[in-house]
């Protein structure tokens, strides 16, 4: 029963986040996604880095985006982001539709917000469980031993080559 019913979550979702392709995109790029997931089934390459940081202080006025206005956000719980869905107008989880899995979980979201929409989501796990909400590569971690793992950055297309990536870098070396 337990495996059935994350399959039923796994649907749940895939249609979900379907439905909000569909809605913010249309239905070209619904299509094209939809393909790449069918292949990604039977066939996938991809390069991965793995990197590991030793964490030391750094100056954040060297990081700052070249962006205004903007609001950085770190969720750890779902009652948090329910707040900020409130408070910002626009809740997360739509885009990133296994959000509330992985907060429930114990992942913490890292967030970049610009005029109340998602400009770059990361994530942070301390714990295994978190770990594997996240949906990672399958890598070591020693929790046990002070270790953490960062992983799932996104960042709107609208808003990429502005140093959101790399100002949330730096936001999740701060917090470890």
């Amino acid at each position: 029963m337990e495996s059935g019913g994350k399959v039923i979550d796994l649907l749940s979702e895939s249609l979900k986040r379907a439905k909000y392709v569909f809605h913010t995109e249309g239905l070209a790029p619904l299509l094209a996604r939809g393909f790449d997931l069918t292949r990604r089934r039977f066939f996938m390459y991809i390069r991965c880095y793995l990197y590991e940081h030793t964490l030391e202080e750094r100056n954040e006025a060297d990081f700052m985006p070249r962006i205004q206005d903007f609001t950085f956000r770190i969720i750890f719980n779902n009652a948090e982001a329910d707040e900020l869905a409130v408070t910002m107008g626009y809740d997360f989880r739509r885009r990133f539709v296994t959000a509330r899995r992985s907060l429930d979980k114990g992942a913490i979201a890292f967030g970049i917000f610009v005029n109340g929409e998602i400009a770059n989501m990361g994530w942070v796990a301390l714990t295994e469980g978190a770990r594997k909400s996240m949906r990672q590569l399958p890598y070591e971690v020693d929790f046990s031993n002070g270790e953490a793992c960062t992983g799932g950055m996104w960042t709107s297309p609208k808003y990429r080559r502005l140093g959101l990536a790399t100002y949330m870098r730096l936001q999740r070396c701060q917090f470890l």
